[in-house]
């Protein structure tokens, strides 16, 4: 499969498990009802995840994105998406942390 098939089957599912919030949370990528005429925008991007978030802040309000809260050795080794996002990028950005993500295995 080359990389534009295997792009938009990551959209087409992405956009499936996307309409599953929509019909719980009407508003989601309509401004979330606040009337500031923001939306979500779903995009698939080949690289460093860091360096592609870093690159969309440019156009962003906001970047929200998630956490498994590893430290110590665990994020040396495995790097930190978070941690350079929040260093880089041109917006403010909000991450969660999942609960227990760290004792997870990888």
């Amino acid at each position: 499969m080359d990389r534009g098939a295997l792009r938009e089957s990551v959209r087409d599912a992405l956009q499936r498990e996307l309409g599953k919030y929509r019909v719980d949370f009407p508003g989601l990528g309509l401004g979330l009802g606040l009337g500031l005429g923001l939306g979500l925008r779903l995009w698939v991007e080949d690289g460093r995840p860091a360096t592609a978030l870093t690159e969309a802040s440019r156009q962003a309000v906001l970047l929200e994105g998630g956490s498994h809260g590893r430290t110590g050795l665990g994020r040396l080794i495995l790097g930190s998406v978070s941690g350079e996002v929040l260093d880089h990028a041109s917006c403010p950005v909000a991450v969660a942390v999942v609960p227990g993500a760290a004792e997870r295995p990888v």
